[in-house]
């Protein structure tokens, strides 16, 4: 889970020890993906946020540079993605607007809509991609989100995984969803 700290470990171990400068980590699943980045000598792990900020950024400006850029482009960022599949479909079939990006929060990015779910293979390679590119500039993906704050201003964020394990946490989440079916 690229959310939990653990996840970067090993990743950074083997970065240090081969002076990598990009980390890339995904779920079991294959549908997030987190970023490490080197940069000014330490390892910067990005968030969810972040990182989907620098893809769109990237995504958005060779688009422009290549004159790709549809028109009527749309980006979707949710706290959870049970409605970009079908806001994707929808535009797909009026084409009132064409997809351009999605993420969320907890990592999960959308390059091209023919998955219809987060997917972190194509993530990975677009933040692969944006890394290489950028680095023929003398930046890095920090660097490219300093600029991004510079230009739009800076966003506190923060994020809280609880992790309830065993009977114990599978009745105190029986509880919390039962608290939660009373006030609905």
């Amino acid at each position: 889970n690229p959310e939990q700290p653990g996840a970067y470990e090993l990743a950074l171990k083997y970065a240090r020890e081969n002076d990598a400068e990009v980390i890339l980590v995904c779920d079991p699943d294959a549908d997030r993906m987190g970023v490490g980045v080197k940069h000014n000598g330490d390892y910067v792990v990005l968030t969810g946020n972040q990182s989907g900020s620098v893809e769109i950024e990237y995504i958005c400006s060779q688009l422009k540079e290549k004159g790709l850029m549809p028109e009527n482009p749309v980006m979707f960022n949710t706290v959870v993605t049970s409605d970009l599949g079908e806001k994707v479909a929808k535009y797909e079939v009026t084409h009132e607007k064409n997809y351009v990006f999605g993420y969320e929060e907890s990592y999960g990015s959308l390059i091209k809509p023919f998955v219809r779910d987060k997917d972190a293979p194509q993530a990975c390679l677009m933040l692969a991609e944006a890394a290489s590119f950028y680095k023929q500039q003398g930046k890095d993906l920090v660097d490219v989100l300093d600029s991004l704050y510079e230009r739009h201003g800076t966003y506190e964020e923060s994020q809280v995984a609880l992790t309830l394990s065993g009977e114990a946490g599978a009745n105190r989440i029986k509880e919390i969803l039962a608290d939660l079916r009373k006030e609905a």
